[in-house]
């Protein structure tokens, strides 16, 4: 543990607390941006996008997919036989329902089978009437691919199936075929304005990047932390959620079993480890910067988030420190050189200005994808930039097919709710006090599900259910008899606050509510370090995915796990940042154009197909709306989210689509039961064609750990 963490932050508190108060914009440091005149805009090929009528479909086999093929037993069997034969590459194509992803292996055939030998799926599309298609991508691929990439399976009655491809790009019936989607590597923008050189850059703001910063800092390691708004612009500042005394304590029994499965053993051991220590070490200063401003304390993620900043403002502001602090500044992409580690990142200011900062180490903190749900109590600025990021740049996401949901979150009335404003929580400690599930009349409702034991998760489900069966009702959480002392008192203060900011006063009228998304369970696989795939670049907080969650994780665990991981990150690059090589001069990869602003609507809509319920065809639909979006745009902030998106609900789809299986918060309609054979953790990554590859690992058993 690094030495702020093990004299309980003390020394920090007193010696710079009171050098820099929590609101003195002063120590942020902004950066100078240069004006750069608007250059030639980098353009990418596009295939023609005119109308293509059915008679024009290049292959239609809805079977031809992760979720299908293994449900098929011939099917699998005739694959499983093939590879077998030989080492030429082949592959299945779904033009319908693909998402231009690859599929490593199968389980229904047998990991030993397939780990070693990858099944690729590429997208079919469609053509339209007169087009050519004649593409450079599209002839490296055929070259590359060898003489057939079609299977050869005849199932019986039906000879050849519909869906293969031949790779000289026709069908076995004949007739060409479009190329498959891609995603670019790196996004086109302007030259960069500014070079800014450090050891360290942190980017991200919040719980876990804060303390990773704050390690740092101690530490004297050359840090640059850098946040898209101000330092008070996190979803830790916007959580109504807080620390939870004890977790960790209480937990080791009964955590594995909410990872349904799938929890990374050691992982989870570090978090229930660790969680107790850094609690304590959190509360110290956050006791002592609230209590001095307002007589008392609270634990929730604005007041954390306050505590933290001011800490780190004043370590930022003291003579000869290590850190510096730039506001208003965005990620754009991972910068890496030619051995494929991270060279730095490029980033924009709220100006539009574009630059370079320089360093051997990345860590992303920067939160998660969940405005690719139409309902989230995530800040808009969620736009998967993180994942995005850093899977143009080579990384591993994992587990990105599961979320985690707030139950019980206020539904605003049309005329109420404003776009991407989040969705109010009112979480596990409001009924807990009291309050109860009512229908218009207020009469109870689901009171079978309303003790302290019913899992979140089923909670979340009969709610659904109740909803999607009663077209037009709403449902209500009634905790108008709760009285104001309960009301005004930590923690349902923060809840009662947000709600009379939006004209709602839950204290004299029944709220409705219905489920919302509320964080991330996937994101960068990162080891324990928090180091991910690629050399240089880690992750903390909701960016990242250790598997100690697995498909739920414990409730409530949101804001410690960041905390967690934002100190043991730091606490580790606070002692090997200096061992890493000076970064190589950056190396450009393929770069590529942005889907329009105008498609952030159309990308949420897809988001739909991934909710609590799911379903084969859904998820498969919702993936081809975001195959065929136009990636021309020019490059700016606003489609800079929807080029995000777009790659990060992307790989959530992909991963749904490839756990034919119900687990965690998640129903599959056409898989109502769980398997052993998925007790798996499914990975993605870009290869070098910008196409997602998806490939499953087994998770470690107890009897396997050490």
């Amino acid at each position: 543990m690094a030495p702020a963490l093990e004299r309980g932050l003390e020394e920090l508190v007193d010696d710079h607390l009171g050098q820099a108060g929590a609101e003195d914009a002063r120590t942020d440091r902004q950066h100078i941006g240069v004006v750069v005149l608007t250059g030639q805009a980098c353009r990418v090929g596009l295939g023609d996008h005119r109308a293509a009528d059915a008679g024009h479909l290049a292959g239609t086999h809805p079977d031809a997919d992760t979720g299908a093929a293994h449900e098929d037993g011939e099917l699998c069997r005739a694959v499983e036989d093939l590879l077998r034969r030989g080492p030429a590459e082949r592959g299945i194509v779904d033009a319908v329902r693909a998402v231009g992803t690859h599929v490593d292996d199968l389980v229904a055939l047998g990991a030993d089978v397939l780990d070693e030998t990858p099944l690729q799926f590429v997208a079919g599309m469609i053509r339209a009437e007169g087009d050519a298609h004649e593409n450079s991508w599209w002839s490296s691929t055929t070259q590359r691919c060898g003489p057939i990439v079609s299977l050869p399976v005849s199932l019986p009655g039906q000879g050849v199936p519909r869906g293969m491809l031949n790779c000289d790009g026709t069908s076995p019936g004949g007739g060409p075929m479009a190329a498959t989607m891609r995603s670019a590597r790196q996004l086109g923008t302007d030259s960069p304005g500014w070079v800014r050189r450090a050891r360290v850059v942190v980017l991200g703001a919040g719980a876990a990047g804060l303390t990773a910063a704050m390690q740092l800092a101690d530490a004297g390691v050359d840090t640059i932390l850098l946040t898209g708004g101000t330092l008070l612009d996190s979803a830790t500042a916007i959580s109504t959620g807080h620390l939870a005394a004890g977790f960790g304590q209480e937990d080791d029994e009964n955590a594995p079993a909410r990872g349904f499965g799938l929890a990374d053993r050691k992982a989870l051991r570090q978090l229930l480890v660790t969680a107790p220590l850094v609690h304590a070490k959190v509360m110290e200063f956050i006791e002592r910067a609230d209590a001095l401003r307002t007589g008392r304390y609270e634990t929730n993620g604005y007041r954390v988030q306050r505590s933290l900043t001011a800490l780190v403002r004043a370590m930022a502001g003291r003579l000869g420190s290590s850190l510096l602090i730039e506001t208003g500044t965005r990620g754009i992409d991972i910068l890496t050189d030619d051995r494929g580690a991270v060279a730095g990142l490029r980033a924009m200011g709220t100006d539009g200005t574009i630059g370079d900062y320089l360093a051997p180490v990345l860590l992303l903190a920067g939160g998660g994808a969940q405005q690719f749900w139409a309902r989230t109590a995530a800040p808009p600025t969620a736009t998967g930039d993180a994942a995005a990021m850093a899977l143009r740049a080579g990384a591993e996401l994992r587990d990105m097919e599961f979320t985690a949901y707030v139950p019980t979150a206020v539904d605003l009335p049309a005329g109420l709710a404003i776009p991407l404003d989040p969705a109010i929580p009112l979480g596990r400690e409001l009924r807990l006090a009291g309050a109860r599930l009512v229908d218009a009349q207020g009469r109870p409702a689901l009171t079978e599900f309303g003790g302290d034991e019913t899992p979140a998760e089923e909670l979340a489900m009969a709610i659904h259910d109740w909803l999607a069966s009663r077209t037009g009702q709403r449902l209500f959480l009634d905790g108008t008899r709760l009285g104001a002392l309960t009301w005004d008192s930590p923690p349902l203060s923060a809840t009662l606050a947000a709600c009379r900011a939006r004209g709602i006063d839950p204290t004299r009228t029944p709220i409705p509510v219905r489920p919302a998304v509320q964080t991330m369970i996937g994101g960068i696989s990162v080891d324990l370090d928090g180091a991910s795939s690629v050399p240089g670049l880690y992750a903390a907080g909701e960016a990242a995915c250790t598997g100690a969650r697995g498909a739920a994780g414990p409730p409530d665990a949101g804001l410690i796990e960041a905390l967690v991981g934002g100190f043991t990150v730091g606490a580790h690059l606070a002692r090997t940042a200096g061992s890493f090589d000076e970064p190589g001069e950056p190396v450009g990869r393929e770069p590529g154009g942005c889907v329009p602003a105008a498609a952030r609507q159309r990308i949420t809509r897809a988001g739909q197909a991934a909710g609590l319920l799911r379903e084969h065809t859904e998820l498969a639909r919702a993936a081809d709306g975001l195959v065929t979006m136009p990636t021309g745009a020019p490059f700016s902030g606003p489609a800079l989210s929807a080029t995000n998106l777009r790659l990060t609900g992307s790989a959530v789809l992909a991963a749904a689509k490839a756990r034919p299986e119900s687990r965690g918060w998640h129903r599959r309609a056409d898989h109502p039961g769980s398997s052993e054979k998925w007790v798996r953790t499914i990975r993605i990554r870009l290869d070098e064609d910008g196409r997602l590859r998806v490939r499953s690992s087994a998770v470690e058993k107890p009897s396997d750990q050490h």
